[in-house]
């Protein structure tokens, strides 16, 4: 269920306008499976097959309120401010307990492997998101801004290595990469943008434009220590501290076209 509503203020001149909610989410999961896994007992050929049923539930409450203003400045200028709170469940593919197995003979009648896995305990990522950008317009549609975001994350998503020496079908360790629910994080960071067309060129050549922006983002997360390796704190997986994207394009209100280019730094 959600709720929201639209307000406007008049400060003497200068506008505030934005909307205001919450949104109340009950979650269910619920999964039932089966395991299969061959066990090849040691020193013989003969083979052990095994079903080991799976069972997982959850029952969760997440009440996400919204808030965000515009500050208009002037007709050309505004200021735009969010505080939002915002969940977002794991995938499928990250839930599911399937597990595909890797094993190999290591010499001396010892075997070594790897273990793939999901994980059904996991919780859903939770943040506490904060934004806030200065937009300023010009021409026919251009647009210069300076934007700055924070986002408190918990609950993070990472895949981690574990040895375990319990998995039906291995003999001896092997080490288990599944899905996991990190600590606290931190992702904040800056961006600028520039987009305009090319006014003060003549004819055809005003329906041509370029944009481009830049993004700074520096990250922390916890991650906690498994029997395989110790509790650090570093950059948060999969985000870049920097990336730029540019564009020339064309569009006359008919016809558009565009070349983009893209890039991103070094990423865990």
């Amino acid at each position: 269920v959600y709720g929201q509503f639209k307000y406007g203020l008049d400060l003497g001149g200068i506008t505030i306008d934005g909307v205001a909610g919450a949104r109340l989410v009950n979650t269910v999961l619920d999964i039932d499976g089966t395991q299969y896994s061959a066990t090849r007992v040691p020193g013989s050929t003969a083979i052990t097959y095994s079903y080991n049923p799976v069972n997982a539930r959850q029952n969760y409450i997440d009440l996400d309120p919204s808030f965000s203003a515009v500050v208009h400045f002037t007709p050309a200028l505004q200021l735009r401010l969010a505080w939002t709170k915002t969940f977002s469940r794991p995938d499928f593919a990250q839930l599911n307990p399937s597990q595909t197995f890797a094993q190999v003979l290591a010499g001396s009648g010892a075997y070594t492997g790897s273990v793939t896995t999901g994980n059904p305990d996991l919780l859903p990522i939770r943040s506490t998101n904060w934004d806030a950008s200065l937009e300023a317009y010009f021409g026919r549609a251009g647009l210069a801004s300076a934007a700055v975001f924070s986002r408190e994350v918990r609950n993070y998503i990472v895949n981690a290595i574990e040895q375990d020496a319990t998995i039906p079908g291995a003999l001896g360790i092997v080490n288990v990469t599944r899905p996991i629910n990190a600590g606290d994080g931190v992702i904040k960071g800056a961006e600028v943008n520039l987009s305009t067309f090319f006014d003060f060129a003549p004819g055809l050549l005003r329906n041509f434009g370029a944009s481009g922006n830049y993004t700074y983002t520096d990250s922390r997360q916890d991650l906690p220590a498994t029997n395989a390796t110790a509790a650090i704190t570093g950059q948060t997986a999969g985000i870049s501290k920097h990336s730029y994207n540019a564009s020339l394009f064309y569009d006359d209100g008919t016809f558009r076209a565009a070349l983009a280019y893209s890039w991103r730094g070094r990423f865990t």
